[in-house]
Formats: C-alpha cells, structure tokens, sequence
C-alpha cells in the first residue's frame, strides 16, 4: 500500500516537472515574440517620425 502510494506520489511529481518545464520554455518563446514585436514597433515609430519630418519639410 505504501509503495503504491510513493509511486502515485513519484508520478504525480515528474508530471508537475514536466508541466514546469513546458510552461518555462512556453514563457521563453513569449519573450522573444513580445521582443520581436517591440523591436517592429520601434522600427515602425521610427519610420512615422520620418514621414512626419518630410510632411513638414513639404509643409
């Protein structure tokens, strides 16, 4: 009975691990994605400020 018990508990814990795991590498790839789309904004504001820059000249 206890040996049963310690092997649900063994089983239970490496699905817990394995769920961290997935969670952590599903939380990395957010980052980077989260990053991705910050550096395209940054590029796009950039490209705003120079369209606005040449409207003015224009102006």
């Amino acid at each position: 009975e206890i040996e049963r018990m310690i092997g649900s508990i063994q089983g239970g814990t490496e699905e817990a691990v394995e769920s961290m795991r997935t969670s952590t590498e599903r939380a990395e790839s957010t980052l980077n994605i989260a990053r991705g789309a910050g550096m395209a904004l940054d590029t796009i504001a950039g490209a705003v400020a120079q369209i606005n820059e040449r409207n003015l000249v224009i102006a």
